[in-house]
């Protein structure tokens, strides 16, 4: 859990956000659509504060913005559960469940990627990076860190997904997080030594700029959601089949306690749980920060 302070630094930079875009919205069509509305904005200046800081009770905000959800947090909770419940459906039916491999596919790739970020911020040389049919995947390094490389992977794809599940909130923030999507393939594209990976990483780019365009972005939104939610999914489904169904030894939980101790299954569901925080957390801030 992150220390009180953090949390107050957190708190204050998504009031100010919140406070920036309510004073650049406050001309006289913005009032007069307020005034009008049965369900105004929550009011961040009544928020009482906790001892003596300006660190304001975030309970009560998200209390707030629960008990007056807006249509379109609503919206984004419909389509967020749809994908869970046709993945948790799909996911392992044979022949039908091949329609959910594009969306794996990606999902690999920012796993990958990860791996790979890691390794060069911990010193290493990335010698190449590669997806395959199978969706599975390696990253080649050259030196780095191994204790914060083989995590990487699953913590990496689940911060992926939890960015973009925080950014499918909001229309403006979607399209941030489509602009992270095109990079992280552009990136990938750059790494990668296999006609599948480059061709793989094309496709994704340009379905990312068909999604930008079409319905006037609304699309973007609805894509992003269903890469974010695929992203968790996968986190999950992945350690479940590398460490209980199959028990592949040389999957990244496997690696790291032949080097650090403990099991596999351990590592897997320590890191499977972490994933489940940063997107408690993505949503929680999601709820606080959008109108």
């Amino acid at each position: 859990m992150a220390p009180y302070s953090t949390l107050h630094l957190v708190a204050r930079a998504a009031v100010a956000a919140v406070a920036r875009a309510n004073a650049t919205a406050s001309n006289e069509t913005t009032a007069a659509a307020f005034q009008a509305s049965t369900l105004p904005p929550f009011d961040f200046s009544n928020v009482q504060f906790v001892n003596g800081t300006d660190a304001p009770r975030l309970g009560e905000v998200l209390l707030a913005k629960l008990s007056h959800p807006s249509m379109q947090m609503i919206h984004v909770f419909q389509i967020m559960g749809i994908y869970f419940f046709v993945f948790a459906i799909l996911w392992n039916m044979p022949y039908v469940g091949r329609i959910l491999d594009p969306l794996k596919l990606i999902v690999v790739t920012f796993h990958e990627f990860s791996h790979a970020v890691i390794g060069k911020c911990t010193g290493a040389k990335v010698e190449s990076v590669e997806v395959t049919p199978d969706q599975g995947g390696a990253t080649r390094l050259r030196g780095g860190n191994a204790c914060l490389v083989l995590p990487a992977g699953y913590i990496g794809s689940s911060i992926f997904g939890s960015t973009l599940v925080f950014c499918a909130f909001d229309s403006t923030a979607s399209q941030i997080a489509a602009g992270i999507v095109t990079f992280t393939m552009l990136t990938t594209l750059w790494w990668a030594r296999d006609n599948f990976t480059r061709g793989l990483t094309v496709f994704w780019f340009v379905d990312v700029t068909i999604a930008w365009v079409t319905k006037g972005g609304a699309a973007l939104m609805v894509f992003i959601l269903g890469v974010g939610t695929m992203s968790i999914t996968y986190s999950f489904w992945d350690m479940v089949e590398d460490l209980i169904r199959r028990r592949v030894n040389h999957s990244d939980a496997a690696i790291f306690a032949k080097r650090y101790g403990c099991t596999p299954q351990f590592w897997g569901v320590l890191w499977f749980f972490i994933s489940l925080l940063f997107l408690a957390f993505a949503v929680v801030m999601a709820m606080i920060v959008w109108p």
